[in-house]
């Protein structure tokens, strides 16, 4: 157990934990929320050109490896420019079915930034085609980065490509390439 205050040998999630102790500091008896997964699937990104001209969705699809893998966290690098929530939107390849959607918000975040947010638990099946793609208002509306390079773990994913959906289905581009600003799954 973590020990939070050594004088008195207060313990996480004991009964005194939720007292009130000198200095006017109290002490939960719960752990405080996570703000970032321990594991997360992005190893590398660099971010492309700026744009903002496309309404609809941008992002990547992401072909999975030998093996489910279950995530419990959607997340984004910010991108300059960019403040206030911004949709993600986690969905299967070609059925069209969506999986999570969450909103992370931006504000007061700075450009290389990684922000996260909890997602119920969703397992990609293995050898499976998901789309990992944030909503856009564009055009002039919501910065991003164009097509840019990006690494993801082996084996976890097979391989990615950028992605974009104006209106009907998803295209698909380049392999190794996100749209947007590097977009993730993690997990704990």
């Amino acid at each position: 157990m973590v020990l939070l205050n050594t004088a008195n040998k207060v313990y996480l999630g004991s009964k005194a934990a939720t007292r009130v102790y000198a200095g006017a500091t109290k002490v939960w008896g719960v752990a405080p929320p996570a703000i970032a997964p321990t594991s997360w699937l992005v190893t590398s990104y660099t971010p492309g050109a700026d744009r903002s001209d496309v309404g609809g969705e941008i992002g990547m699809r992401l072909g999975i490896g030998p093996a489910n893998l279950v995530v419990t966290w959607m997340g984004m690098r910010c991108h300059t420019g960019n403040s206030g929530p911004r949709t993600l939107k986690l969905a299967e390849f070609f059925a069209d079915a969506q999986k999570a959607t969450v909103t992370v918000d931006l504000t007061g975040k700075t450009a290389g930034q990684w922000v996260w947010a909890t997602i119920a638990p969703v397992t990609l099946l293995a050898n499976g085609y998901y789309t990992l793609m944030m909503v856009t208002t564009g055009p002039g509306m919501q910065p991003w980065n164009d097509a840019s390079p990006i690494a993801m773990k082996s084996p976890e994913i097979a391989n990615v490509y950028y992605c974009s959906r104006s209106g009907g289905s998803v295209a698909t581009g380049s392999p190794n390439m996100s749209f947007g600003g590097a977009f993730d799954l993690g997990w704990n």
